[in-house]
C-alpha cells in the first residue's frame, strides 16, 4: 500500500491531504483507547479533571497505550509515512488534546527552527527535514464547529506567499481588516474515522469549537543523515522543556515505556534513530529536575513549540 503519485504531488503542492473514512472500521476502539489514556492520567491537563475552559494536553500520548502504540505498525500509517517522508521515517511524537473554543492561526514548527530543502521539494520543515502531523479527530466537526482550517501552500518556507503570511497572519485585523475566522482558507470538515495529514509548517486554525473537542496526533519525521545527528539530538532534547511533555510521564527517553515494550523489530525501524540520539534529553530532564527542587514552579516556562500548538 502506498499513496498515488497524484496524492503525493497534492500534498507537496498544498501541504495537506484528507483521507475520508480511512479508519472508520477502527474508530470505536481508537476512541476507547484515547479515553483510557486520559482516565489513566487524571482526566485532564497535569493530572486534573478537564475544566472545559482551558485546553488539556498530554504529550506524549499514544506511547502510553498498547493499542494506540500499534498504530505505528499500521499499514495505512506506514504508507503515508513512506510515501511522503521516505523509507525509514521516524515516529517523532504524539499529543492528545481536549480543545476548547478557537485555535488561532499558526504553524507548528516553522517559527523557531532552521530550514533547508526537503527531498528536492520547495516545501521546508524543521531542521531541513520533512515533518508531518496525522490528526485523528474523534468528534464530528464542521466549518463553524471547530474543524481544522488550512491555508493551502502556506507551508512553503522561502516562497513569497508563505513568508508574507508568516509576517502578517498574527495581526489580521491590522493587516487585512478582517477577523481571523474570516481569513480565506479551506475548512476540512471531518467525521470520526477520517484522517487529516498536514505539513507542520502549514498555517492552520479552528473556530467555533466546543469545550471538549477530542483530537490526538501522530507526528512523523524524515530520517536524519549522519552529519545532521547533532540537530536531531537538539530536536529530541527540546521535549524536555515541555510542560506536560516528556517529564509529564516521568520518561527520560524519546518514547514511552509501553511504546518500547511492545515494539516489534518492524516498529523499531521507526524508533531506533531517535532512541540512539536521546542522551541530551536525559541531561536536560536532570537539569529541570534540579531546577524544580531549587525553584518550585519556575521550570515550566518553556514549551516544545507550545506542545506542537495544535489545530
Amino acid at each position: 500500500m502506498k499513496l498515488s503519485d497524484q496524492q503525493v504531488q497534492f500534498f507537496r503542492t498544498f501541504g495537506f491531504i484528507k483521507f475520508p473514512g480511512i479508519f472508520a472500521g477502527d474508530i470505536g476502539r481508537i476512541t476507547d483507547a484515547y479515553e483510557q489514556v486520559w482516565k489513566d492520567h487524571g482526566g485532564g491537563y497535569e493530572g486534573r479533571v478537564h475544566d472545559y475552559e482551558h485546553r488539556s494536553v498530554l504529550w506524549p500520548f499514544i506511547d502510553d497505550n498498547e493499542y494506540l502504540s500499534s498504530l505505528i505498525d499500521d499499514k495505512r500509517i506506514k504508507a503515508i509515512g513512506t510515501s511522503l517522508l521516505g523509507n525509514g521515517f521516524n515516529y517523532a511524537s504524539s499529543d492528545g488534546n481536549f480543545y476548547v473554543g478557537d485555535t488561532n492561526w499558526h504553524s507548528d514548527t516553522c517559527r523557531n527552527f532552521n530550514y533547508g530543502p526537503v527531498m528536492n521539494d520547495p516545501s521546508r520543515s524543521s531542521y531541513g527535514y520533512g515533518a508531518l502531523k496525522l490528526g485523528f479527530y474523534l468528534d464530528p466537526l464542521t466549518k463553524d464547529e471547530g474543524c481544522l482550517r488550512v491555508i493551502p501552500g502556506s507551508h512553503r518556507v522561502g516562497d513569497k506567499f508563505g513568508d508574507s503570511l508568516q509576517g502578517e497572519i498574527f495581526e489580521t485585523q491590522d493587516n487585512w481588516g478582517m477577523r481571523e475566522k474570516d481569513v480565506p482558507a479551506i475548512p476540512l470538515e471531518t467525521t470520526p474515522g477520517d484522517l487529516l495529514v498536514f505539513d507542520l509548517c502549514i498555517k492552520h486554525a479552528s473556530f467555533g469549537g466546543g469545550t471538549r473537542r477530542r483530537m490526538f496526533t501522530i507526528n512523523l519525521q524524515q530520517r536524519f543523515s549522519d552529519k545532521d545527528l547533532p540537530s536531531l539530538r537538539e530536536n529530541i532534547a527540546s521535549m524536555a522543556s515541555t510542560k506536560g511533555g516528556a517529564h509529564r510521564f516521568g520518561a527520560d527517553r524519546a518514547y514511552g515505556e509501553v511504546m518500547l515494550r511492545t515494539a516489534s523489530p518492524q516498529r523499531m525501524v521507526h524508533l531506533q534513530q531517535r532512541m540512539d540520539n536521546d542522551s541530551l534529553l536525559r541531561e536536560r530532564l536532570l537539569k529541570l529536575a534540579n531546577l524544580d527542587m531549587a525553584n518550585p514552579g519556575e521550570s515550566d516556562a518553556g514549551s516544545h513549540e507550545d506542545m506542537m500548538m495544535g489545530g
